[in-house]
């Protein structure tokens, strides 16, 4: 049976969490695995990646509870953004391992709360992404596609676009938001 927690209850799960309350990391863990599961591995399509992705976010929630905000986003939506950065950072390794790129195509739908998208959606998917992509600010843009179709961690698109590593952050985040936003005003 599964156990369906309020927003509130979780928010003050993760809270909890932030003083070492295993318990209530439980019910984080439960109420969230599933979800988070299945985002990474329509991200990574590969079971063994998906599983250490999935283990690593959840360490990472567990260590970084006190950073939580709750009220700033959901719990759930934190741990997806933190299940969608470790996966990016496994597929990027992958790549380097391989010579090859990450398959970037992927990442359109590991927050959606709608089943895996056929071919053909998952394409129509990708190419409004690719439109909101260009409608971002030059700048947002360039660092987006560094970081995300390049493969290059922060510190080497900062680099390559010889910039502060702050900035290179901020515009990733303002970036990022933007297409949140014009996605989420989609419908």
């Amino acid at each position: 049976m599964v156990f369906v927690q309020s927003l509130q209850s979780l928010d003050s799960d993760v809270l909890r969490t932030a003083h070492g309350d295993r318990r209530a990391f439980q019910n984080v863990y439960d109420a969230t695995h599933e979800k988070v599961s299945r985002a990474v591995r329509r991200l990574v399509r590969d079971e063994c990646m998906s599983d250490e992705v999935v283990t690593d976010t959840y360490l990472q929630a567990w260590r970084n509870a006190a950073k939580y905000v709750p009220g700033r986003s959901s719990v759930q939506s934190w741990l997806l953004m933190m299940a969608r950065c470790r996966a990016m950072d496994a597929l990027r390794r992958q790549a380097r391992i391989r010579g090859r790129r990450a398959p970037i195509e992927a990442a359109a739908d590991v927050c959606s709360d709608e089943p895996e998208t056929e071919p053909a959606e998952a394409r129509e998917m990708a190419t409004i992404i690719a439109e909101y992509i260009k409608a971002l600010p030059r700048k947002q843009r360039e660092a987006i596609q560094a970081a995300f179709f390049d493969g290059r961690t922060h510190s080497e698109v900062a680099a390559y676009l010889d910039q502060p590593l702050g900035t290179i952050k901020t515009r990733i985040r303002l970036g990022l938001a933007s297409l949140r936003r014009g996605l989420e005003g989609r419908g």
